[in-house]
């Protein structure tokens, strides 16, 4: 009788979570149908947070929504690179795409509208050094001129110090905004070796403001701090250090 009653209770609570998942995924969706974007954001991650999303589809769409929302909320940027995250688990073709597309663009012309523009131009010159401990091993890095991808030159990984530059670019006078995102890769031997599973991401960005005929260097610079007993996934810093002697007063 004890073994029946717990069972029936293990049922019930399961019933209520379900419930309750599905009561925020509906909730999230009226929200995004009548333009409460907080709301819209909130109940999404809730529902992100409680539903099994390894299993539930809805997962991929409440991401772009949350996107959406962010995008309406007046957050181009954020809602960019979440759009940016979600790309890969969106085939080639579908409709899924299709709206990430359309979204990106819409917050690239969002950033677009807030920068103010002047007569001319100048030069843009990132360097990227990345000094993490060998718990992680540099991945990747991607620059974004005001959510516009631009080019790097890749150079490979060389114990604990990654040096990263970019070449100088050439862009319009006034003011942008600068995007960096890197991802590392755990890396460990032995009883750590489960660290090669994980990835780490780092993201910043940095209004910096051009002179026409003038060059603009921006130092990027990760590190993940000297005190490895922080969660890996939070020891990731990136400071953005602007180097421009004679630019105008910001």
């Amino acid at each position: 009788m004890v073994e029946k009653r717990w069972a029936i209770l293990v049922c019930l609570v399961a019933l209520a979570a379900c419930a309750n998942v599905n009561a925020r995924f509906d909730t999230g969706e009226r929200a995004l149908s009548t333009g409460a974007w907080q709301q819209c954001i909130d109940e999404f991650e809730r529902f992100k947070d409680d539903a099994d999303c390894a299993s539930d589809p809805r997962c991929k769409q409440t991401r772009i929504d949350v996107a959406e929302c962010r995008l309406r909320n007046g957050e181009p940027t954020k809602a960019f690179f979440e759009l940016e995250d979600a790309r890969p688990g969106a085939p080639s073709g579908s409709p899924l795409l299709a709206r990430i597309e359309r979204l990106q663009k819409e917050a690239q012309d969002g950033l677009a509208a807030r920068m103010t523009k002047a007569a001319g131009e100048g030069t843009l010159t990132v360097s990227f050094t990345s000094r993490v401990h060998d718990r992680m091993r540099f991945h990747h890095a991607r620059f974004f001129l005001d959510l516009h991808p631009i080019p790097t030159d890749n150079q490979p990984y060389v114990g604990g110090m990654t040096v990263l530059p970019v070449p100088p670019t050439s862009v319009g006078a006034g003011t942008h905004e600068l995007e960096v995102t890197t991802v590392f890769a755990g890396h460990g031997s032995g009883v750590y070796s489960y660290l090669a599973g994980y990835k780490f991401t780092a993201r910043s960005s940095q209004k910096v403001v051009v002179a026409a005929g003038k060059p603009l260097d921006v130092d990027v610079r990760v590190d993940d701090g000297d005190d490895l007993s922080v969660p890996m996934n939070d020891s990731l810093r990136m400071n953005l250090v602007v180097r421009a002697p004679d630019a105008p007063p910001r």
